[in-house]
């Protein structure tokens, strides 16, 4: 905070005390994304000509109970508000181009991170809102299926829906990264099949429009595998869970053991792991599917609990390979279902 108001401070008395001399100044929102606490995490690059130190505010009209007010003056105006984020960094000293990642809280929803930013040479003013280009003209709407996620600047995109900006004519880079046990299903660009590259990144071509882009993943069939169902059969007694194995083709992996990892407490339950039950299995089918009884005193009436099927294989060049599938949660009522 100490830092934050010596900025400000400088801000105010260089506008005050100097006549700012012509500059050139480009800035360009690479991403804005919300997280789950309500914050922003946003990357912006700024080129300017010629090269100098900037410095980037954040400001917005109202508090959001912990940011201290500014005000300057720009192009006649006055301008105040509550800074939400303010940094400083020297740019590149031949290209005058310098990227900022940051996250900030801004009040209420926000539209548009371009209605917030200020830049600045050292004190002088170089952009404001309204005074500079924000080139985020299209949206790139992205679609991730489960078992995996996509990074674009050092931002993830997990299983869901989310959307990006692309500065009109550029191009979208990703690094696709499967869960474990899984590979890439489909790359869709605006519907067409897409093709990721042998390091696992895609890039869109030239975007000129709003574009979608759809990835999808799959068990690598070459590797074993367990997967829960997300039904559970409750009873006067406890509970039943089932899953399903996948036993890949080939002598390189052997079941060892298999069942289900039971916890109060331990909301990713694991083998060998404190307060964390492993409840072996004893008969599977012919199609790899077992279940799981959970009774007795390790279920209290009204408590949550979580399960999650396991296996174990010997791997035949050493070692053993342990395979998790996903959790599920019951809430034990006593009654049958």
């Amino acid at each position: 905070m100490k830092k934050i108001g010596c900025l400000i401070l400088a801000l105010i008395l260089f506008c005050q005390m100097s006549v700012c001399a012509q500059r050139t100044v480009n800035v360009e929102v690479l991403s804005c994304q919300q997280q789950d606490d309500g914050t922003y995490a946003v990357r912006v690059k700024v080129t300017t000509d010629p090269s100098q130190m900037v410095t980037l505010l954040v400001m917005g009209e109202k508090s959001n109970g912990i940011s201290p007010q500014t005000a300057f003056q720009y192009g006649g105006a006055a301008k105040n508000g509550y800074v939400y984020y303010i940094d400083e960094g020297v740019s590149d000293s031949v290209t005058g181009e310098i990227t900022f990642s940051f996250k900030v809280a801004i009040p209420g929803e926000m539209n548009t991170i371009s209605d917030y930013l200020y830049v600045f040479s050292g004190a002088a003013p170089l952009a404001a809102k309204g005074e500079t280009s924000f080139p985020v003209d299209h949206t790139l709407t992205l679609d991730v299926g489960s078992h995996g996620k996509i990074v674009k600047d050092a931002l993830e995109y997990l299983p869901g829906t989310a959307s990006v900006g692309v500065a009109d004519g550029k191009t979208a880079a990703f690094q696709i990264v499967p869960n474990d046990g899984y590979v890439v299903d489909q790359i869709l660009y605006n519907g067409a099949p897409a093709v990721a590259t042998g390091d696992g990144s895609y890039t869109t071509p030239a975007i000129t429009a709003d574009a979608t882009l759809k990835i999808t993943f799959k068990a690598d069939e070459t590797v074993p595998q367990t997967s829960s169902y997300t039904k559970t059969f409750t009873s006067d007694t406890g509970s039943v869970s089932f899953a399903k194995l996948v036993q890949p083709a080939g002598d390189v992996y052997t079941l060892k053991e298999y069942g289900v990892v039971y916890s109060r407490t331990v909301s990713l339950p694991e083998r060998n792991k404190a307060s964390c039950i492993a409840l072996q299995g004893k008969k599977i089918n012919a199609k790899g599917q077992f279940g799981i009884e959970i009774k007795g005193t390790i279920v209290s009436l009204g408590e949550l609990y979580y399960t999650r099927p396991y296996a174990v294989y010997t791997v035949s060049g050493g070692g053993e390979k342990t395979v998790y599938g996903d959790v599920i949660v019951t809430n034990w009522n006593g009654l049958s279902s």
